[in-house]
């Protein structure tokens, strides 16, 4: 019996002295046993608490980022980040799926891993993380696990995050053209997701006669929710939205329609004012309408009505007169604001009100935003008009 315990005693002896001198060996019986990925000769737990910046086994995790060794470890850190990918810790999958974004065509073999993540993960960060890795390292099998989330209508805010992982991966998402069609030509779909879907489809080159009719019908819906989006994506066909001039200015001028507001919801004019700034020269119909705007008490949005000239060019020579007046008038009373302060308050005397110098609402300095606005515009519609409005 004491011969047993002695040979027991022994061998435990033996084994503590070997790991001390061996500590791979019982990372590698740990993960083994485990049957976990090794990287480095470390299993997954490992690098998890490493991670964590935990110690493992009574070992104290590498110096520096392990989320860098990792990401760092290419193609042979991958079946690691594949398992911590899928750890119930949050921040753990985060840092996995984040340090797989950053190989690139090395995460190649994180493919079924990716596509698990983007069928099951409710969290918008991982998700698109997951998503646009996959994209990335495999095109097709991202377009096909983003357009069946596409064809779940009761998973409407993971359809928004699949949405836009295939505007940025438009051109290579061909294999989404059945869904995102069926999505534009359901009358019951989400506006918002319709709008979406469109502008991926004109990223995929399809006719855009029909895609600008959809986006203007829901510009101009009065309690439309995503009025704002399709007006933005108007402005982001730029001159190919020539189409949607028309039915932008009769919108712009509107009755009662507001002059500014949020990014989601009905279109208001500051929207469709940077639209007809990003369309240029084939926006010149609507000049009248945003003289309209200038000639209007609206200052909030004259800064972006003189850009919206600017970007229509010598085609609105019409504003020229519109400008200079305004010009003319904020120097003007920039200059003589100065001219007074400085005759009417030696030693810091109180400082003139401008209401007493002009009907302004506030002193413009001289390099006032919007007195550079036109001056641009100006430049812009014919290179002589600044010549004409030198300073007093």
């Amino acid at each position: 019996m004491h011969k047993r315990r002695l040979i027991a005693l022994l061998a435990l002896l033996v084994a503590s002295g070997t790991v001390a001198l061996f500590p791979s060996m019982i990372y590698l019986a740990v993960g083994i046993f485990r049957h976990e990925a090794f990287f480095a000769g470390k299993p997954a737990n490992y690098w998890s608490r490493a991670l964590r910046h935990e110690s493992f086994l009574g070992r104290e995790p590498p110096p520096g980022d392990a989320g860098k060794i990792l990401r760092e470890g290419g193609a042979a850190a991958v079946p690691v980040l594949c398992e911590i990918a899928q750890d119930p810790d949050d921040k753990l999958r985060f840092e996995a799926l984040l340090a797989l974004s950053l190989m690139g065509t090395e995460a190649r073999s994180a493919r079924s891993t990716l596509e698990a993540t983007v069928r099951e993960e409710k969290e918008s960060a991982k998700f698109l993380l997951a998503a646009e890795t996959l994209s990335r390292i495999d095109p097709e099998a991202g377009t096909e696990a983003l357009s069946a989330i596409l064809g779940d209508k009761q998973d409407g805010t993971r359809r928004s995050w699949a949405l836009a992982t295939l505007l940025q991966f438009a051109a290579e998402a061909r294999g989404a053209l059945p869904i995102l069609e069926h999505m534009v030509d359901d009358k019951d779909e989400s506006p918002q997701l319709r709008v979406q879907a469109i502008l991926i489809l004109w990223h995929l080159r399809q006719p855009t006669a029909p895609l600008i009719s959809a986006l203007c019908a829901a510009a101009s819906d009065a309690k439309a929710p995503a009025g704002v989006q399709a007006v933005e994506a108007l402005g982001e066909m730029g001159p190919e939205a020539a189409a949607a001039v028309p039915a932008l200015v009769k919108l712009l001028q509107k009755p009662g329609l507001a002059t500014a507001g949020s990014r989601w919801g009905p279109a208001h004019q500051a929207a469709i004012v940077r639209t007809l700034s990003k369309i240029g020269p084939a926006a010149a119909p609507a000049v009248p309408a945003l003289l309209a705007i200038l000639k209007s008490d609206k200052r909030s949005i004259h800064r972006e009505t003189v850009l919206a000239l600017a970007g229509i060019g010598p085609s609105a020579k019409a504003a020229i007169p519109v400008l200079l007046k305004m010009l003319g008038t904020k120097e003007t009373v920039c200059w003589t604001s100065l001219t007074l302060f400085a005759g009417r308050c030696p030693g810091n005397v109180v400082i003139v009100p401008i209401v007493e110098v002009a009907p302004q609402r506030s002193w413009f300095r001289r390099e006032d935003p919007l007195r550079n606005a036109i001056r641009t515009a100006l430049a812009r519609i014919d290179g002589k008009a600044p010549e004409q409005a030198s300073m007093p």
